[in-house]
């Protein structure tokens, strides 16, 4: 089995459990392709975050496209996902590619954070309205 030592370095505490090495890859039209379902795994519970997630996957509703890195130290696209894996970690939703499509067309990062901020203006609202009706 091949060990990716980049990907070593970056998940040096083991939180990434299941990898796709060649082997879980199948060859069409000259290209591989990673094919998730060589995972074992629930589709409905698999995120797949690469620089060309959508051109080198067979399961694309499960995809993550990300800028590519090409070593620039001021690069923090993968930092900036972290709130919105922290929130689907922790809240366990029933299908994430559901998820995943709400996002379509955007930045994932920012738009979690948009989306984070409207939803907490929303709640203060709603603690203010249900403040006056108490009095």
């Amino acid at each position: 089995m091949y060990v990716d030592p980049i990907v070593d370095r970056l998940d040096s505490k083991q939180c990434i459990r299941y990898r796709l090495s060649r082997g879980a890859t199948k060859y069409v039209g000259g290209k591989h392709y990673r094919d998730l379902s060589m995972l074992n795994r629930d589709p409905s519970r698999i995120i797949y975050i690469s620089g060309n997630a959508l051109e080198s996957s067979l399961q694309p509703e499960n995809c993550v496209e990300i800028k590519p890195w090409k070593g620039d130290v001021e690069d923090t696209t993968l930092l900036d996902l972290i709130p919105f894996l922290e929130y689907v970690g922790k809240h366990r939703p029933a299908d994430i590619q559901t998820v995943l499509a709400s996002y379509q067309g955007h930045d994932i990062a920012k738009e979690f954070i948009e989306r984070s901020k409207e939803h907490h203006r929303r709640m203060q609202e709603q603690k203010q309205t249900s403040r006056l009706w108490r009095r």
